[in-house]
This record gives structure tokens, sequence and C-alpha cells, in this order.
């Protein structure tokens, strides 16, 4: 049966839950600290107990509600909105989005490189590999652009007055020093 095939899996992988743990929260602590270097000087208002929770609530809108990761972009920027104000707050989850693709980028060049070196470049997850690095690439570049560059939140404030504030915010807080998003990235 199916969860027998489960279990059989489980069981044999379970000398290495401990090391895909570490990595689990390896990378949840550098997205956390990623959205913390494109929050601006701001950041600093946060009190890291906060800035704790918002990352236990990130964690759990991703990965345990179907929300996916703009869920949990909201939930987080919603919960650093008070201190830093709702548009930077949302302008550094907009910067993080892009900067995880980026990453994504970055982290499959070697992983490519230790598949081809395994199994040939012929091989069909060597290509597939390539294949995610370079959109994933593409799109944090596309997102990152759009973001930089719509002055959505003049148009937001335009359309909605009550915005006004919000949207100036955003527009000026989406513009993050490049230095923060490599430090995102």
């Amino acid at each position: 049966t199916v969860f027998r095939a489960v279990l059989d899996t489980l069981l044999a992988a379970s000398a290495w839950m401990p090391l895909v743990i570490a990595f689990d929260l390896g990378f949840s602590a550098c997205e956390a600290m990623a959205h913390r270097a494109v929050l601006g000087a701001g950041r600093h208002a946060i009190p890291w107990s906060r800035f704790l929770r918002s990352s236990f609530v990130y964690f759990c809108v991703m990965v345990v509600a179907p929300l996916g990761r703009t869920g949990a972009e909201v939930a987080r920027a919603a919960t650093f909105a008070p201190y830093v104000g709702a548009g930077r707050a949302a302008a550094a989850a907009a910067n993080v989005q892009g900067s995880v693709f980026l990453a994504n980028l970055v982290i499959s060049i070697p992983c490519w490189i230790a598949v081809v070196l395994t199994v040939g470049l012929g091989h069909p997850l060597a290509w597939l590999l390539a294949i995610n690095g370079i959109g994933t690439g593409l799109l944090g570049a596309l997102v990152l652009m759009i973001v930089r560059r719509s002055r959505i939140g003049s148009r937001l404030g335009a359309r909605f007055p009550r915005l006004a504030a919000i949207g100036a915010d955003l527009d000026a807080a989406v513009l993050a020093p490049r230095r923060d998003l490599w430090t995102a990235t």
C-alpha cells in the first residue's frame, strides 16, 4: 500500500532527519535575516521577541496554511507594520520575494555542478536544476525591477486617498539600497 511505502521511506531516512531539520531551521533563519536586512533603518525598532514571533508565524503560514510564501510575507509584514509602518513592511516583503528568487539561482549553481559531476550533463536532474536556476534568477530580477519601478504606492494613494501616506512610504522604502538587497540574497 501507499501508506506502507511512505512509512518504509520515512524509516529508512530517519537517520537523516536531524540534518534535514537543521537545514530547514538554517533556511528559516537566513530568510528572517534577509527580511531584516531590507527593512531599512527602522529594523532596530522591532523588538527581537516580535521578530522571532513573526518568523514562527511566517513558517506556519507558509508550510501549514495553504497560503504559501505570499501569504507568509503578508503575515510577517502585518507583524512589522506597527514598528516600521505598513509601507516599509510591505516594501520589505516585496524585496525579500525578489531576493529569495535570486538566492535560489545562487544555490542552484553549486547544486548543478555537483549533479553534473555525479550523474553527467545529460541527466534530466542536471537540466531541471539549470532550468530552475535560470527561471528563478529571471523571476527574481523581474520582481525586483517591477517592485522598484512601478511606483505602486503613488498609484494606490491617487486611487485611495486614505492610503496616500502609506503609498509614499511604500515607494520610498521599496528602493532599498542595493547592498541591503545583496545581503538579503
